[in-house]
């Protein structure tokens, strides 16, 4: 086959549906080399037709192909993955948790397609990768951890597009895995009824377990210096399933909570943070993250309640409550952390009557009484954080589809309880 003159671009067969593109661009004046760029192509010819008067245009709008030769893992570790680890440094977003799991990621894909070609990658060979990475495990990937791949090698393609190192982004021909729906278990009313008695039933006996530790403390002679309060804990994870019931906050908001969150006169708790895995404090990641909710008189008071018991206790370390002291803290005063608290709601979210309730299904037990109860949607987004009110449709369709129902039947029996004149 004669070499691709200058701007021409030639297309050979390589197998049954199967095209090389190779296209020249002449002498480069600097080098004095012979520029040309070549592809595979899956497909029809006419695809690779395609290919080629891309590679042409791409050519004529004055894009380079420097980058030609880098691999996938030059590239997406050096380039995409050090570009996110530098604005997590920086701003903190992505977060830590965030950018940890997109090294995991890459790490797993460099071992397959690290040393190729990031020219090289088009859709056919991303489809036959997804294929590879369930091949070597005794579990295959779930949906949701196939999309997340699928979100990293997207991100990785969107920035080589940018930069002129591909001329196209092949994941715009894959398909995005399906995450498996996972149901969403509510309380019922009744159930909710119960788990806020078997709160306060808790919440007194932790508070009696103190009290029964400290007696027996007292009765040793015990009088050494002191560095934690045991059942201090206690009582405050029992608080913050309270808060996450009457407010929908997520276990970070939660555990990040401080008494200067609290508004007891107004009877609103502020959400402006949230405790990460790795224990640091963030803020959210959309200002409608950050909002104040009301909430009802009875959680108020056993939060005012909590707030005095446990100014007396850290009394007892020497340390000080103030405005920047945990609501839910630890038996040393610290933050309780979210892997510890997760532990512990496992361990005994039976006991509350709650099965094997996620805690974060108690925000859905929440949304779902409210707006069963009528709270219309745009009111439960902004309680939840959304910034958006299509998310709260999105994830209590089901709700709706009640609520949507009964609606329907109301109208039936609005309309069958009147009676109308028709006027000719």
């Amino acid at each position: 086959m004669a070499r691709a003159t200058k701007g021409d671009g030639s297309i050979r067969s390589k197998g049954k549906g199967v095209w090389e593109v190779r296209v020249a661009f002449g002498k480069d004046s600097v080098t004095g080399r012979y520029r040309s760029v070549s592809r595979t192509v899956h497909g029809t010819k006419a695809d690779a037709r395609k290919v080629r008067d891309e590679l042409r245009k791409q050519h004529n709008s004055g894009l380079s192909y420097d980058g030609s030769r880098m691999t996938f893992e030059e590239f997406a570790v050096g380039v995409w993955l050090a570009r996110r680890e530098k604005a997590c440094e920086e701003t903190g977003r992505p977060a830590k948790t965030t950018v940890s799991d997109n090294r995991s990621i890459l790490e797993s894909l460099c071992k397959y397609i690290g040393d190729a070609r990031l020219t090289s990658l088009d859709h056919y060979a991303i489809d036959k990768l997804f294929d590879k990475l369930n091949e070597e495990r005794d579990k295959p990937l779930t949906g949701s951890r196939l999309k997340k791949y699928y979100v990293v090698l997207n991100g990785v393609f969107k920035l080589a597009l940018k930069y002129d190192l591909v001329i196209r982004n092949p994941m715009e021909q894959v398909d995005a895995p399906v995450c498996e729906e996972r149901k969403r278990n509510t309380l019922e009313y009744e159930e909710a009824g119960q788990l806020a008695a078997r709160l306060d039933d808790a919440e007194a006996e932790a508070y009696a377990r103190i009290g029964a530790l400290e007696l027996g403390r007292d009765e040793r002679g015990r009088t050494d210096a002191r560095t934690r309060i045991a059942g201090i804990d206690g009582v405050s994870r029992i608080i913050a399933v309270r808060i996450a019931f009457a407010t929908g906050c997520r276990r970070g908001e939660v555990l990040a909570l401080d008494w200067a969150s609290v508004d007891f006169d107004g009877r609103r708790i502020l959400v402006d943070k949230s405790l990460t895995v790795d224990g640091d404090l963030k803020s959210p990641k959309t200002s409608a993250g950050v909002r104040s909710i009301p909430v009802d008189g009875d959680t108020i008071g056993h939060l005012r309640t909590w707030q005095e018991r446990q100014a007396q206790y850290l009394a007892g370390l020497s340390i000080e409550q103030t405005a920047e002291t945990p609501v839910v803290c630890s038996s040393t005063g610290g933050h309780i952390g979210t892997s510890n608290f997760s532990r512990w709601w496992a361990g005994h979210r039976g006991e509350l009557g709650c099965g094997d309730l996620r805690f974060h299904e108690l925000r859905h037990t929440q949304t779902s009484i409210l707006i069963a109860s009528g709270v219309p949607v745009p009111t439960v987004a902004k309680r939840l954080g959304h910034s958006k009110v299509s998310t709260t449709y999105d994830f209590y369709s089901h709700s709706l589809d009640e609520e949507d129902k009964k609606a329907g039947e109301l109208f039936g029996e609005i309309v069958a309880s009147k009676r109308f004149k028709l006027v000719s």
